[in-house]
């Protein structure tokens, strides 16, 4: 049996910001973790985690609700897990909505890799093995940029990390780091997976 477990560990926050205001910052992360085989592509689980964020930064935060993410797999032959991460500053809180829903449609899901020399669009599914370490993404739902559809929250970025199955014997602490559009967030979410 495959296990994957991953643990948010905490949110480090660079630089945060939430309008002219000079509000704190409301950070969400939605963590979504998919199986692949090579005849399936599912998600397992997903969460949302809510951070209290307070100025001034540099600062570190614990997540509101230390959940995390546990599933199995008995499945028997070569197995691979993809952990996605978005990050969004929440406002009115729809857009939060809207994408945790989507993260449970995985066929309606496409990335590319920030910072490419080409611009190599392909389905969530079909995430390069070579992306052991996470990878900052621009993700697409239906077609449609994630980020720029996001009226009610602000997007600040999305992340992605394949790994392959092993038993549950490895453990390793990922950074997530999500940079805004404007720059202003500048986040890095520390994830503890097993797998």
């Amino acid at each position: 049996m495959h296990r994957l477990i991953v643990d948010v560990a905490r949110l480090e926050v660079a630089r945060g910001y939430d309008g002219w205001l000079g509000r704190n910052p409301s950070p969400v992360l939605i963590s979504a973790a998919y199986s692949r085989t090579a005849d399936d592509f599912r998600l397992m689980n997903r969460l949302v985690h809510r951070f209290d964020a307070r100025k001034p930064f540099p600062e570190t935060f614990q997540p509101n609700d230390p959940r995390r993410i546990e599933m199995a797999s008995v499945y028997e032959g070569p197995l691979e897990f993809l952990v996605l991460l978005i990050a969004l500053e929440q406002d009115g809180g729809v857009d939060v909505q809207r994408l945790f829903g989507a993260v449970d449609r995985p066929d309606s899901l496409s990335v590319w890799r920030e910072g490419g020399s080409d611009i190599e669009l392909q389905p969530l599914r079909d995430a390069p093995t070579t992306w052991s370490t996470p990878q900052a993404v621009h993700l697409l739902v239906g077609g449609s940029d994630a980020g720029r559809d996001c009226k009610s929250d602000k997007w600040i970025g999305a992340s992605l990390l394949v790994v392959p199955a092993s038993g549950g014997a490895r453990t390793g602490e990922y950074r997530f780091n999500v940079l805004s559009p404007d720059e202003r967030n500048d986040w890095t979410a520390v994830l503890s997976v097993r797998h």
